[in-house]
């Protein structure tokens, strides 16, 4: 079996859910996905506002980037 993205998470891609009570009912499995895409937008959305953050620090000469 090869990994799952999160972005497939809820997709015909990746039938198996993470958690297995997701199974339970359809109602459980569209509540289920829909929590799981959200989750993966914030996560995105998390990522591109720290990496702005970041960069402003880094132009201001306040923090310098670490990687």
């Amino acid at each position: 079996m090869r990994a799952t993205w999160v972005s497939e998470i809820g997709t015909k891609d990746a039938p198996l859910a993470l958690d297995p009570r997701a199974n339970s009912s359809r109602r459980g499995r569209r509540i289920y996905r829909s929590a799981s895409r959200w989750t993966a937008y914030l996560g995105l959305a998390n990522n591109i506002v720290a990496d702005d953050l970041e960069r402003l620090a880094a132009s201001r000469g306040g923090l310098t980037s670490a990687s």
